[in-house]
C-alpha cells in the first residue's frame, strides 16, 4: 500500500535540490533512513502497542514533512521558505490524502499528520504546551496519539547522522554555493560513534567549534 505513495512522493522531494541546491540528501533516501533509526529504537513491545493508523500516519508524516521545501516560486535558498517548511508541507498532506487516498481519507487523520509535521519546526515547549500535543484520536480499530508520532518524527529525524548525507565532491566543488549551508554538510563528519537501541542511545562527537555542537 505503501509503495504508490512513495513512487508518488520521490520524485517531488527531488525538486527541493532545485529549491536548495547546496543542502545535503534531503529526498527519500533521508525519511527511509529515520522510519529505520525509528525502528531501531522501540521495542517489540513499543512496536506492538503502536496501532495500524498510528503507524501509517507516521509513515505519511515522515514520507511528507520536507516537502514544503519544494517552493518553485520563491528565489533558490529562501530562508523564509526554509522556516515556513514544516507549515508549508501541510496543504500537500490534505491535497494527497483527499486526491489520492480516499479509502483512508479522514479529516481527523489528516489533522494528526500536519500537526506531527509542524512540530518538527516547533521550540520544544511550543510543541509540548500545543493543545493538540495531547490529543488522542479513536480512528478506525485504534488510537492515534498526537505526542507519540511528534516525539518519533523528531528523534528519528535528528537520529540521521549518516555521513553520507552529504557528498564530499559537491561540499568542495561547489564550495561558493554551499556557503551557510557547510555546517549541515559537516556536522554528520564529526560523529565518532554511534549506536541506537531500545535499550541505549549512545552518541559522541568531535565538534570543531561550539556553533556545531
Amino acid at each position: 500500500f505503501l509503495a504508490p505513495i512513495q513512487s508518488d512522493v520521490t520524485p517531488l522531494l527531488e525538486f527541493i535540490r532545485a529549491s536548495f541546491p547546496s543542502y545535503p540528501d534531503h529526498g527519500m533516501g533521508h525519511s527511509l533512513r529515520i522510519i529505520k533509526n525509528t525502528s531501531q529504537i522501540l521495542s517489540d513491545e513499543a512496536i506492538a502497542s503502536l496501532s495500524n493508523y498510528e503507524i501509517f500516519a507516521f509513515l505519511l508524516s515522515v514520507m511528507f514533512y520536507d516537502t514544503g521545501l519544494v517552493a518553485p516560486a520563491f528565489p533558490p535558498g529562501d530562508a523564509a521558505v526554509r522556516e515556513s517548511h514544516p507549515l508549508r508541507a501541510a496543504p500537500v498532506v490534505r491535497k494527497y490524502i483527499k486526491d489520492k487516498l480516499g479509502l483512508v481519507a479522514n479529516d481527523r487523520l489528516a489533522e494528526c499528520i500536519c500537526f506531527v509535521i509542524g512540530t518538527h519546526g516547533m521550540k520544544w515547549e511550543e510543541m509540548t504546551e500545543n493543545p493538540l500535543f495531547t490529543r488522542v484520536e479513536n480512528i478506525g480499530n485504534g488510537r492515534v496519539r498526537f505526542s507519540i508520532l511528534s516525539f518519533l518524527l523528531r528523534l528519528g529525524d535528528l537520529l540521521d547522522l549518516d555521513s553520507d548525507r552529504a557528498n564530499d565532491l559537491v561540499s568542495d566543488i561547489c564550495a561558493p554555493w554551499v556557503g551557510t549551508a557547510r555546517a549541515h554538510h559537516e556536522r554528520n563528519k564529526h560523529v565518532t560513534h554511534l549506536q541506537i537501541g531500545p535499550d541505549a542511545l549512545e552518541l559522541e562527537v568531535e565538534c570543531p567549534d561550539r556553533e556545531q555542537y
